[in-house]
């Protein structure tokens, strides 16, 4: 969705009008409000209740805007249109972190107010979400601070949310190639939305889960950015195909409950075996020959394979072991083939 915008090129005089909407809405960043000796509606009833013993009358049903009624006689800047708001419903998986980011970015122009952060929020909001913001107490959001930190401890989940350790545990998959393994890890990457990872700091992680040797050339290299790295190492790849053709000749081997200890951390174990004896199957998802870079099959396609293969029983899985429901994995990547919650299945 495009940010809230100015329309029209304008001339010199839109900018001036624009320049003297900023100096007059515009605020810094978002403070709690100071007012010393000023007591809240809810103090006073407090005290009226607890000292004198007077309740106070019951509210007729009706709903009222959590925040000051000033801040919707706030002017919008010349020629400015509110943008088609992404949309937040708390479901899960949802990142609220994420949402208030572009919710930030669609405002444009005004979010650098306070008071209309604050106004247009309940737009971007749908759903259970609207709910919650229509149950806030009237009069009890000053400002953006205070909205966005009681959305976030209603809806912020760590489930959805990857760190550090996360991105350690991103290795290079059999047959993968680099730009395959590179746009896996941004992915993990980019739900890192508390850990400030600079660039400099993801090469070097991302450098560790190469699959050797492509990973003994990295070290050898300086990358100035994720994108570089596999530009580069992508062109290696390039004149030495029988990297994956190695990679292809590895046995996978069955997960058994006695096998505890790590074998160097460059191979991954699978829960799920072949069946022998199976006859081939048809597979729409696989490459034509001649045309093969990489894995042979399409890998956007891998759990749908996964579930063909299972389904016509060329492949096993341990007895008791069950995949987890859509509601057990909360929004997480699920590896069928590893039953790994790092990376999809693939």
């Amino acid at each position: 969705m495009r940010a809230g915008h100015l329309v029209g090129t304008g001339a010199s005089g839109t900018d001036a009008e624009k320049q003297a909407w900023l100096a007059k809405y515009a605020t810094g960043p978002s403070a709690e409000p100071s007012a010393p000796g000023v007591l809240s509606v809810e103090q006073v009833s407090a005290i009226l209740r607890d000292q004198f013993g007077i309740l106070p009358k019951r509210k007729a049903i009706g709903y009222s805007k959590p925040y000051p009624s000033d801040y919707d006689l706030i002017p919008l800047p010349p020629k400015y249109r509110l943008p088609e708001f992404t949309k937040f419903s708390g479901s899960e998986g949802a990142s609220s972190i994420e949402h208030v980011s572009r919710y930030l970015m669609q405002l444009g122009m005004i979010s650098v107010s306070d008071p209309l952060r604050v106004r247009f929020f309940s737009q971007s909001l749908t759903g259970s979400a609207f709910g919650w913001y229509t149950s806030l107490a009237p009069d009890s959001i000053r400002t953006w601070r205070q909205l966005e930190d009681q959305f976030h401890t209603q809806y912020h989940s760590e489930a959805a949310e990857a760190g550090i350790a996360d991105l350690a545990q991103v290795k290079q998959k059999r047959g993968e190639s680099v730009s395959e393994y590179v746009q896996c890890f941004r992915e993990v990457k980019n739900r890192c939305y508390s850990s400030r990872i600079t660039e400099k700091e993801a090469v070097d992680l991302a450098v560790l889960g190469l699959a050797k040797p492509i990973k003994d050339l990295a070290f050898q290299l300086e990358f100035i950015s994720l994108a570089h790295m596999a530009q580069k190492l992508t062109a290696y790849e390039h004149y030495h195909p029988e990297l994956y053709q190695s990679k292809f000749k590895r046995h996978v081997n069955m997960a058994q409950a006695e096998d505890s200890d790590d074998s160097g951390g460059e191979q991954e174990v699978a829960v799920a075996e072949w069946t022998r004896g199976a006859s081939p199957i048809p597979c729409k998802w696989v490459k034509q020959k001649g045309l093969v870079k990489g894995f042979d099959f399409d890998v956007a396609k891998a759990e749908r394979i996964f579930d063909l293969l299972l389904k016509e029983k060329q492949l096993k899985l341990p007895e008791n072991h069950k995949l987890p429901t859509t509601q057990e994995l909360q929004g997480r990547p699920y590896c069928k083939w590893h039953h790994s919650f790092i990376h999809a299945t693939g």
